[in-house]
């Protein structure tokens, strides 16, 4: 979830914020089946290994 005190938050930033996580610290990704992405109003989930176009709505 992005921060929802934010002005204009995205499911992109969401997406941007996990690709992130992914290459920094990924050893929380480990035991993780699905990840889930969320601007407060869209929520998408996906495999934490998909790319982008296999996001679900």
């Amino acid at each position: 979830m992005k921060k929802p005190y934010r002005d204009q938050p995205t499911v992109e930033d969401a997406l941007n914020q996990i690709t992130h996580y992914r290459h920094d610290i990924p050893q929380v990704f480990e035991f993780n089946a699905v990840t889930v992405m969320s601007d407060g109003i869209t929520t998408l989930n996906r495999m934490w290994t998909a790319t982008p176009e296999w996001h679900v709505p």
